[in-house]
Order: C-alpha cells, then sequence, then structure tokens
C-alpha cells in the first residue's frame, strides 16, 4: 500500500488514506485497519474491512475528503453502529523550479528545501548545474532551458522562479511558461527592465490575465541585498502564494501534513522489511493551539530513532514513549496529550490545547 501512496505523491495524483481508529461497539480487530483510495484510478488498496463497509463508503470518503479529519460512518452491521475513519487527503508535494543556478539559486535551493519544496534546478552550464553544487536538489539538469520546459510537465503544484544569468533567457522562460498551469511564477530583475519585458510580451498577444501571473519584481519587499537576502524574500513570495491557494492551505485542509519522508520509510519498510520494530503515530484530532494539524505523522522504531514529527518538544518526547508501549502491547490505541496552558508552562511546551494521537505497529 505505500508503495502506492508514494507512487500517488510523486505522480502528483490525488488520493486517500483512511483508518478505523475507534467506534463505540467496534471490536478491536478493526482497529487500526488501514487502506488508500486512489481517486485516479478509483481503486482501493490495503487492509479494506468488506464485512463492515461497502467499497463505495472508502470511495465516497476519499472523493469528498477536504481535510485530514475522524469521519463517524455507519457500519453495513446494525450491531456495530458507527466507525471512526480517520481520512488523510493527500496532496501532491509541491516542486519549485529554479530556471538559473547562479549565486542566488544556491541559497534559494537550501530554503526551498526547508519549506517542502521538491528543488528541481535548469541551467545549461555544467560547472554550475550539478548536484556537488546542490546537494538538497531533487534533480539538477544541464540542459539549454527551452528544451527542458518542453520536457518537464508542468502542473497546478508546479512554482517556478527565473533567476538565469541573462534578459534574453528570462524573457525566453517568462514566454514559454507563462501560458502553463504553474502556481506561481516569478523573475528576477529592475522595475524598469520587467516592464520592458512586459512592454514586449504585450505586443506579442499576451493577455493582461496572463501578465498579471507574472511576480516581478520577484520577492516581497524586505530591502534585501545580500544572495541570502534576496533567497529569503523570493521563497517567502513563493510560500505567500502556496497557502493562499484554498486546496493547499493548510489552515483549511490538513492533507499537507503527511510528510514525504515517513511515507518514503514505510514504502522502504513494506518493500524490503525492517529487522527494527517501528510504531507509527499519526494526529487524528486537534483542539486549541497545538504544534501540528491532523494528518502529523512520526515513525518510532524501538532503537529510538524517528522518521517526522508530530511537533517537537516534550509532546513529541511523550508519544516517543507511547510509541514503545504500542510496540510492546501490539495493539493499536489513542493517546490523548495534554498541551493546555497550565501543563504546558509547568513541561516548558508553548502550545495550549490538546492532541488525540493513533498509535499503531507497522
Amino acid at each position: 500500500m505505500w508503495q502506492d501512496i508514494k507512487k500517488t505523491l510523486q505522480e502528483q495524483k490525488r488520493g486517500c488514506i483512511q483508518t478505523i481508529v475507534g467506534g463505540k461497539e467496534i471490536a478491536q480487530e478493526f482497529i487500526g485497519r488501514k487502506w488508500f483510495y486512489n481517486v485516479e484510478t478509483d481503486q482501493i488498496i490495503g487492509d479494506f474491512p468488506h464485512s463492515l463497509f461497502h467499497e463505495n463508503v472508502a470511495k465516497l470518503l476519499g472523493k469528498n475528503a477536504v481535510r485530514s479529519e475522524i469521519i463517524r460512518q455507519e457500519t453495513q452491521q446494525p450491531e456495530i453502529g458507527e466507525a471512526e475513519i480517520f481520512v488523510q487527503p493527500l496532496a501532491p508535494v509541491p516542486t519549485l523550479w529554479v530556471l538559473g543556478a547562479g549565486h542566488i539559486a544556491l541559497p534559494l535551493v537550501e530554503i526551498g528545501d526547508m519549506m517542502g519544496f521538491k528543488m528541481i534546478v535548469i541551467d545549461d552550464r555544467p560547472d554550475f548545474a550539478n548536484l556537488v553544487r546542490f546537494p538538497k536538489a531533487k534533480k539538477v539538469i544541464c540542459d539549454d532551458f527551452a528544451t527542458t520546459i518542453r520536457r518537464l510537465p508542468v502542473t497546478e503544484h508546479t512554482y517556478i522562479v527565473v533567476v538565469t544569468r541573462g534578459h534574453k533567457y528570462d524573457q525566453l522562460c517568462v514566454e514559454m511558461l507563462l501560458d502553463s498551469q504553474a502556481a506561481y511564477i516569478g523573475m528576477i530583475g529592475s522595475r524598469r527592465r520587467v516592464s520592458e519585458m512586459r512592454k514586449v510580451l504585450e505586443e506579442q498577444g499576451f493577455s493582461e490575465e496572463l501578465l498579471a501571473k507574472l511576480h516581478s519584481p520577484i520577492g516581497l519587499d524586505i530591502g534585501a541585498e545580500t544572495p541570502e537576502e534576496i533567497a529569503l524574500c523570493i521563497i517567502a513570495e513563493v510560500v505567500s502564494a502556496r497557502r493562499k491557494i484554498p486546496r493547499l492551505a493548510l489552515q483549511k485542509r490538513g492533507e499537507l501534513e503527511i510528510q514525504n519522508a515517513v511515507v518514503e520509510a514505510l514504502a522502504n519498510i513494506e518493500l524490503n522489511g525492517s529487522d527494527i520494530p517501528a510504531g507509527l503515530a499519526t494526529v487524528v484530532e486537534v483542539k486549541g493551539s497545538a504544534p501540528r494539524k491532523p494528518g502529523a505523522q512520526m515513525l518510532v522504531f524501538a532503537d529510538g530513532r524517528t522518521v517526522g514529527s508530530i511537533g517537537g518538544g516534550c509532546a513529541e518526547a511523550e508519544i516517543c514513549r507511547a510509541g514503545r508501549m504500542v510496540l510492546n502491547r501490539n495493539i493499536p490505541f489513542i493517546w490523548n496529550v495534554d498541551l493546555t496552558n497550565d501543563i504546558a508552562g509547568e513541561e516548558g511546551m508553548v502550545c495550549g490545547g490538546t492532541m488525540k494521537v493513533f498509535l499503531q505497529k507497522i
């Protein structure tokens, strides 16, 4: 199942992970049952409980899910009644293209990687476009801009920063990409240079609507001067654009809380096995102020290693201890983490709410 989830994220497709986490009359054997609904292929993969639900239930839940949350769903067994199903809609990992591998690109890739973007660097100069120079990049392409742009898919989850070495290359890239599905297109340049390019693009027939998509001069105005400061203001604007898209905004949808590193690790365990037992902790409900949204996940290994995060600090340490309990018991359960103000103050926590975390052995 995790192989399919990993592939779905890589291909930027839609899907939904669903887990039974409770229910008043639900037998223990059903708690922790987990399956994945691939919206694109209409397939259900995993440990789906056919005795409790028709497959259409999983499909409807998956298609209608707008955030990570617990859904109470009637089973087809009257004596059991409702089951609590935690749904996690997936959204593709956003991709950030950096067109140009010069001095600004270096901190751009570093900060973009920290912000959770899959970084792709494109330049036609071998001395600049290489993984030694950009170790944080997912992919570095050494080829001419036009060829690469034609070859790579541009989706609504693609963000593009144009910082090439020359005006003619900037204009070429903008001309090829402005009418694409890209969520963000930004180009570096002075106001005079940008104004001149806009006039050229207007003469070429680009509409006002398309020209309005171009963020240039690029970045938020923070008075940036150094390459690092310029990169920071660019990434700040990219993140702002990402969060303002309703279906990607974490404040409205929890799907992006699922961390790619956790999926990678689970897919690897599924494929190759693991000599070290591991438990999966998933935030399924949050009330008040908490460090992460529902859908955040963390793998806890018996040797103390962790992958992913549910917020850090004392809360995460508590879940690590609970994770070792689930490994010993081999019975899934919900652990309540109290971050209310009095307790938070005593324990050095910075939040003031509560989290329900579902733990199960992998």
